[in-house]
């Protein structure tokens, strides 16, 4: 006996549910939020094994729906059952069709604050999550897509990776017409607004520092409307020489294309934070063992019979090492590199002597409060000096 059509859509319904339930468990929460003056609802799956351990916290990844979807839409994709082993919780809000930026006319259309404050805050509060930004992801399609890359690259404090699954990354610039080009004027402003530019994906990633760029993972199906804007957004970030990953596999703007790729990104997120969380780790120890090299210095670096006095300025900004060499002959010479690793300083500066440019290497350590170490010029054995530094007591860094 053939089963009816009504029949076949139950089983499969009942399959589905199996699936989920299989993969983790799905919730739904209401928040009221104060930047948009409603109280939106929040799908939540969270990873196999949340409800064993109550002492194991979770990395979060955020996922944004595209234009015309809800907070449902990623579950109607398939990311259930695509996440199923991995140790994430994953957050879905309801985006309506904001972009999610602060919209340019309405100051009760704070999505962006919504997102990157009271969602995390909210989310933070309630699950055990690692609640700091090498704990934190943000993806998206689409609209989802644009939207994670601008709130993401806008609050690089929160979030260590971001992603964008055929994403409308140009839309602050889009030329369109009927009821989307009114909706982008709402949002963005007109032509030349303060908004358009600060929710354009390409400054943002070119103003914000080395240091701060999060880890960034862009795809695109091949047949996709978006796939040129897509494109020329990576060849932006290879002229910036901006670290990222980009897929381009056969598919269009649609679901099967987003469930086909979702689990590989999931992936490549989670692992962009265990890198980020080392990468922490890292610099927290380096900062412990030469945290003290950081302030002015007086130095006298001795080469022979001859001593030469300088000023040496060292800081530590966003776990990066800088230095600059102040000499009162000839101004001030910026280090091109300069580390600390196991107690110990090595800082690289070119100078130009007699028109030849040569590179001069500073090691030393700390002993006795002072900074004591070798001059030596790369590549010439037979040269070598020392020198030593007596912090000042007041330090303008």
């Amino acid at each position: 006996m053939r089963p009816s059509s009504a029949l076949s859509t139950a089983v499969l319904a009942l399959l589905a549910i199996s699936a989920a339930a299989s993969a983790g468990e799905l919730e739904v929460k209401d928040l009221r939020s104060e930047a948009l003056d409603q109280t939106l609802k929040v799908n939540i799956l969270l990873p196999d094994g949340y409800r064993d351990d109550a002492t194991r916290r979770f990395p979060v990844v955020y996922l944004l729906h595209g234009f015309g979807g809800d907070y449902r839409e990623w579950e109607r994709v398939g990311v259930v059952p695509e996440a199923a082993g991995l140790a994430a919780i994953v957050v879905m809000p309801e985006g309506d069709k904001s972009f999610y930026v602060n919209h340019h006319e309405d100051m009760k259309a704070r999505w962006e604050d919504y997102i990157s404050k009271e969602l995390v805050a909210f989310v933070d509060a309630g699950y055990r999550t690692l609640a700091q930004r090498e704990g934190r992801a943000i993806s998206g399609l689409s609209m989802g897509g644009y939207g994670a890359m601008a709130v993401g690259l806008r609050h690089p404090e929160l979030y260590a990776s971001v992603a964008s699954h055929s994403g409308a990354v140009g839309v602050p610039n889009f030329t369109a017409d009927g009821e989307i080009a009114q909706r982008l004027l709402k949002i963005f402003g007109p032509e030349g607004s303060k908004a358009r530019t600060d929710y354009d994906l390409f400054r943002l990633v070119k103003d914000l520092a080395p240091a701060q760029r999060p880890h960034i993972y862009i795809d695109c199906g091949s047949g996709d409307f978006l796939l040129d804007s897509n494109r020329k957004f990576v060849a932006h970030l290879a002229t910036l020489k901006v670290p990222y990953e980009y897929r381009e596999t056969p598919g269009g703007h649609d679901f099967r294309y987003w469930k086909s790729n979702v689990r590989y990104s999931l992936t490549q997120q989670l692992k962009a934070l265990e890198t980020a969380a080392q990468t922490k780790k890292e610099l927290v120890a380096s900062s412990e063992s030469g945290g003290d090299f950081a302030g002015a210095w007086k130095l006298t670096v001795n080469y022979g019979d001859q001593d030469l006095d300088y000023d040496l300025r060292i800081q530590q900004e966003a776990g990066t090492w800088k230095a600059v060499l102040i000499s009162p002959r000839s101004g001030e010479h910026p280090f091109k590199s300069v580390s600390v690793k196991d107690g110990a300083l090595r800082m690289e500066i070119d100078r130009d002597i007699e028109g030849n440019s040569v590179t001069f290497v500073y090691e030393g350590k700390l002993q006795e409060g002072k900074l004591k170490g070798k001059v030596t010029l790369a590549g010439q054995s037979d040269f070598s000096g020392e020198f030593e530094g007596e912090k000042k007591k007041a330090t303008s860094l």
